[in-house]
């Protein structure tokens, strides 16, 4: 994407659980960064906090 955003950001972006699964089991890089600088797991502590809701979860050093 134009604007570094991966398609591990866009699944975790768009609550793709299955999806964040296999991209991390076929090795997508979890520290990439996209044009602002954010990294996935910046990514995800936005969503959760502005959407309780939010179906992913961190848990520990992991993502889902």
């Amino acid at each position: 994407m134009h604007d570094g955003t991966t398609p591990l950001m866009l699944a975790v972006r768009l609550a793709v659980e299955g999806m964040v699964e296999e991209l991390i089991n076929a090795d997508a890089d979890v520290n990439a960064t996209d044009a602002q600088g954010n990294i996935i797991i910046i990514i995800i502590i936005v969503l959760q906090s502005l959407l309780p809701y939010w179906p992913l979860k961190v848990k520990g050093p992991d993502i889902l």
